[in-house]
């Protein structure tokens, strides 16, 4: 690069702290860092979902005070420390956490509130963007509303582009 920027950063665009996060992209950092040697400064920031600011824009999201209980769901990590996160911050939002790959699944999860006499129950997908498993997330909550016909769901949409997450990503590359 002769008269080029000489300094890279690379936020990982992912939730959870995962395989990929945590083994597949530094490896891969740490290739690109041998091969371009002394040429670019590369650094590897935390994963988005590592942010605090993300947390403010889900609570934004599902701040509906008419709900009695609300469900963030998430992917889910088979390494149990990768969803610790969601624990905290589905507690944080007054909200409990449901998993899509791993227990507790979103049936788990509706059927212990309305068991606890929820009524008004708000789901929030953790996701950046809608895809196979948002719908099928949709899927399954048109099977527990027949289910559940005395309960009232919302769905949230997942995060997706919107201004807000890409002013907080703009404003990660450039702090």
């Amino acid at each position: 690069m002769k008269n080029g920027n000489r300094r890279l950063k690379i936020l990982p665009l992912f939730l959870l702290s995962g395989i990929h996060v945590t083994e597949d992209i530094p490896q891969e950092v740490e290739l690109a860092k041998q091969v371009l040697g002394e040429n670019i400064s590369i650094e590897l920031q935390p994963h988005l979902g590592s942010y605090f600011g993300l947390q403010r824009l889900l609570a934004k999201k599902i701040n509906n005070t008419s709900l009695d209980a609300r469900i963030i769901i998430a992917h889910g990590s088979r390494r149990v420390e990768a969803n610790t996160s969601i624990e905290a911050m589905a507690i944080s939002l007054n909200a409990v956490a449901a998993y899509w790959a791993i227990s507790p699944s979103l049936k788990d999860i509706v059927t212990q509130l309305v068991a606890d006499g929820k009524k008004k129950i708000g789901i929030l997908p953790y996701f950046l963007f809608s895809g196979g498993i948002t719908d099928a997330i949709a899927q399954s909550m048109q099977d527990l509303k027949l289910r559940f016909p005395m309960v009232s769901f919302q769905l949230y949409e997942p995060l997706e582009a919107n201004g807000e997450l890409i002013d907080l990503i703009w404003d990660l590359m450039h702090s």
